[in-house]
């Protein structure tokens, strides 16, 4: 692909990121706090509502507004999204249920760094409880979450991003779905790679979206049923454990497997970093569309700014 073609690319993805930016801050400025309010009037969801609802509503009216600006500036194909069959490397069920082991041990491990900045950032910087986890929003965040981020980030935003290459694609969309996660940019990018890449291998979103509804349902887990089991345990150790158990799991179940084995040898570090090193001019020339710039700058300002406030004030 030449740099004009990625410069049109990359052009539309600006064009998308940064009015999905400008209707979010709107709707935070003038509609949220009333919408919030005016649904908390009907009832708390819990001792830490409106929280609670805050996230329902940001939450889906961020997720819809950037579905309907993708379909006024992408050609998007609901139908490829999840049905095609177009696999760049064919694995059977069964080593994708041991990948997909292996993925949410990865996902677990590297939500414990995000998990102290997010406790610190909730209690210290926006000084707030760290929300409880109801049951309207369990229900949210395990079976509609999954699929509509999946659809935005996997299905529409790396599918536009494709033709300039696979890993290219992974790599900056996943860049964005950690950027959209704010404090915990750091597990979301993890998570969004891993995401990014079943997308890739199958051509469709079904398998992200199920790793996706999986990793939701064991952090929910997490929450409602073993920290209050164990409750001399904290919320880090109980993922760190469940992760260790998760990745031994995929290790005695891979033993001897020939199809792991070679899976491994097309993927893995030393090829990933080979690829980024050969990649090095188109990821320079898609940051060098200024709409593309403007977000990366805007972004950091924006993620910054609470805490050099909550510095400031000590």
């Amino acid at each position: 692909m030449n740099k004009n073609n990625i410069t049109e690319i990359a052009n539309k993805v600006g064009k998308f990121i940064i009015i999905g930016f400008i209707i979010e801050v709107v709707f935070l400025a003038f509609i949220n706090n009333s919408l919030v309010n005016f649904l908390h009037s009907h009832g708390p969801l819990s001792k830490s509502d409106p929280i609670e609802i805050d996230t329902l509503v940001r939450s889906s009216q961020h997720t819809l507004s950037l579905i309907i600006i993708a379909l006024f500036i992408f050609k998007v194909n609901f139908k490829d999204m999840f049905f095609n069959k177009n696999q760049i490397y064919k694995l059977s069920l069964k080593a994708r249920i041991k990948l997909t082991i292996l993925f949410m041990s990865i996902m677990l491990f590297s939500t414990l760094i995000s998990s102290f900045i997010i406790e610190y950032y909730s209690e210290h910087i926006l000084d707030i409880p760290m929300s409880e986890t109801t049951k309207k929003l369990s229900i949210f965040v395990i079976f509609i979450v999954p699929i509509i981020e999946e659809i935005i980030y996997r299905g529409i935003f790396l599918e536009q991003l494709k033709s300039i290459g696979y890993l290219f694609s992974i790599i900056v969309s996943s860049i964005y779905f950690a950027a959209m996660h704010g404090v915990g940019f750091f597990h979301s990018f993890v998570i969004g790679m891993i995401l990014g890449f079943a997308y890739i291998l199958t051509g469709n979103i079904k398998w992200s979206i199920i790793m996706h509804f999986i990793y939701n349902l064991i952090i929910t887990l997490i929450e409602d049923l073993f920290l209050p089991l164990f409750p001399k345990m904290s919320y880090a150790t109980l993922k760190l454990i469940i992760g260790i158990i998760l990745f031994l799991v995929f290790l005695i179940l891979s033993m001897g497997d020939e199809e792991i084995k070679k899976f491994h040898q097309k993927v893995n570090i030393k090829n990933i970093k080979y690829k980024i090193k050969e990649d090095k001019k188109k990821y320079i020339t898609f940051v060098d569309e200024p709409k593309v710039t403007i977000f990366i700058v805007g972004g950091i300002i924006i993620h910054l700014i609470p805490f050099f406030i909550a510095w400031s004030m000590r």
